[in-house]
């Protein structure tokens, strides 16, 4: 209960600090690092959680700052099997990148998965499939039985 009170009662302050810490260059790395964490787990994501997990992840982000800095061009951390197909939130996972690189992954992402759905479906029930994807549907489960329906 004191907790509670004490932090309605200097959440001026609290929040000061807050802003000072969260953009102080030094701590940059583990901020983007903890912001990505929680984005990862709010999806449903695994998450490592041991300390010399978030070391090493900590290093691989600052690495994407250090790059950015020295060859002007935008670097980020890209999950190397995206979170949405299963990927883990872990050093292992984890890779710097150009940001263009990582948007060129995702275009060719979205076309290899058409590519792989058309030789089984026709294209209709491909774009279908990619407009539901956000229900965490699994291929598996939209085409279930769909197989029978187009061998008629």
């Amino acid at each position: 209960m004191y907790e509670r009170e004490y932090y309605k009662k200097n959440r001026a302050e609290r929040l000061a600090y807050q802003n000072k810490y969260n953009n102080d260059p030094k701590n940059k790395a583990r901020v983007v690092m903890t912001n990505a964490a929680r984005r990862v787990a709010a999806k449903g994501g695994e998450v490592a959680t041991d300390p010399e997990s978030w070391e090493k992840m900590e290093k691989i982000y600052q690495r994407a700052i250090d790059m950015s800095k020295a060859t002007g061009i935008r670097h980020v951390v890209d999950h190397i099997i995206a979170i949405c197909n299963g990927g883990s939130h872990a050093p292992e996972n984890l890779q710097v990148i150009s940001e263009s690189e990582n948007r060129r992954k995702w275009l060719n992402h979205d076309r290899w998965l058409k590519k792989q759905m058309t030789s089984t479906v026709n294209i209709e029930n491909v774009n279908i499939y990619l407009d539901q994807a956000a229900t965490q549907m699994t291929p598996e489960e939209y085409f279930e039985g769909m197989e029978d329906e187009n061998a008629e």
